[in-house]
């Protein structure tokens, strides 16, 4: 049996992702720019930082223009849209949490969301007390944010578990690449982004929802 459970958050619990890409068309509009979904996909689970290098490099041909600046009004119209009618759960995430908590398997978040909206989100779904840790690449000055696998092997020290031993949960591809980078037993479970070739390498598991991966836990297919 695992020893942890570390859950992303945006896609992965809570249906929060068609959120974010709702915000895209305005945002680009109000900088000049076409929307390019390519945008979208590839800052998907990423912090700020790693986010920029996405959107020049995305809109190079557009070049110059304050990229973090768009990043800020898309993070702000989100933000907004998400506090005023936070996300629903994710199919499965109640059936999941609760196998993880009958076998007494510590559990936490790690978003690149700040800790308010972490908190505001579970608050929403009734799982303020279901979690040990919420860990924020913002608001724990994380060095490096997913793809690297920084957030998740801070995550796993506070919950005192060790990698090889630990699930780590993921919608997207910055996240799966991020688990398997830390050695962890790292499920993908997607949710806009497809799952390609490369996250079929990457992954130890990819599943349809989370009641999956309490199924699959059940029967000792995903064990340390």
């Amino acid at each position: 049996m695992i020893d942890a459970a570390i859950f992303d958050m945006d896609g992965l619990m809570v249906d929060s992702e068609r959120i974010w890409l709702a915000q895209w068309p305005s945002t680009a509009e109000a900088f000049g720019l076409p929307f390019r979904p390519e945008a979208a996909d590839r800052i998907r689970g990423t912090a700020r930082k790693e986010g920029i290098k996405v959107v020049e490099e995305v809109y190079r041909d557009f070049m110059p223009f304050d990229a973090d600046a768009l990043l800020q009004l898309l993070h702000d119209k989100a933000y907004a849209a998400m506090w005023e009618h936070p996300a629903d759960a994710k199919p499965g995430l109640y059936e999941l949490m609760n196998y993880l908590a009958g076998w007494h398997i510590p559990r936490a978040v790690a978003s690149s969301s700040s800790l308010d909206l972490i908190r505001h989100n579970m608050a929403h779904l009734h799982l303020d007390d279901a979690f040990q840790e919420l860990v924020s690449t913002k608001d724990d000055h994380i060095p490096h944010s997913k793809p690297a696998p920084d957030i998740f092997l801070e995550t796993a020290h506070r919950l005192g578990s060790d990698p090889s031993r630990t699930l780590v949960l993921e919608d997207s591809y910055s996240g799966v690449t991020a688990g398997a980078a830390g050695g962890f037993i790292t499920v993908m479970v997607p949710d806009l982004s497809p799952v390609t070739d490369e996250m079929r390498h990457l992954a130890s598991f990819i599943c349809q929802d989370l009641s999956e991966v309490a199924d699959l836990l059940d029967e000792g297919i995903i064990d340390a």
